[in-house]
């Protein structure tokens, strides 16, 4: 899988389906000398069982499971081990079906989750610029305000960009 120690510390919960899937990562755990928070060998404890949507997460102290729903709630990023890619790094998440009204989409994604981009002031109405944020905010890894701020500064940065352009010619 990689450097799951790359995950250190970071708001991230990885989500299993399967015992298999927890398994399979408690060994690159161990092969990294992972633990869990109480010494234990990752691989030698597999609580899989012990929520119906369980989640690890890990800290300075080591490996540490919740449900689904509490890591959620608290904050976290939740991705599904599926999305992991074996060199250790996140797969972006993926689409599972769009909702869409006069001014609002939500997009669903393949991790429960969802996203939603309101219509701005001024803007016209484009489902594929819809998508777009939603899908940048979602796998950027910011917050929801972090990430607009970003998108807004890099399309002034264009719009700039193109009114020097123009100015030139």
């Amino acid at each position: 899988m990689g450097k799951i120690n790359d995950l250190r510390g970071k708001k991230i919960a990885i989500y299993f389906e399967t015992r298999k899937e927890m398994k399979e990562f408690l060994k690159e755990c161990d092969k990294e000398n992972i633990t869990w928070s109480d010494g234990v060998g990752a691989s030698d404890f597999i609580p899989f069982d012990a929520y119906d949507k369980i989640c690890i997460t890990f800290d300075r102290e080591g490996l540490m499971y919740c449900s689904f729903i509490f890591y959620k709630d608290n904050g976290y990023k939740v991705i599904n081990y599926k999305n992991l890619i074996k060199n250790g790094q996140e797969r972006l998440v993926d689409i599972e079906r769009i909702a869409r009204n006069k001014e609002t989409t939500i997009v669903f994604w393949n991790d429960d989750t969802k996203t939603i981009v309101k219509l701005g002031e001024n803007q016209a109405d484009s489902p594929e610029t819809a998508i777009l944020w939603a899908y940048f905010e979602k796998n950027s890894g910011l917050t929801k305000t972090q990430a607009h701020k970003t998108m807004t500064k890099l399309i002034d940065s264009i719009h700039n960009q193109n009114k020097k352009q123009e100015k030139k010619v």
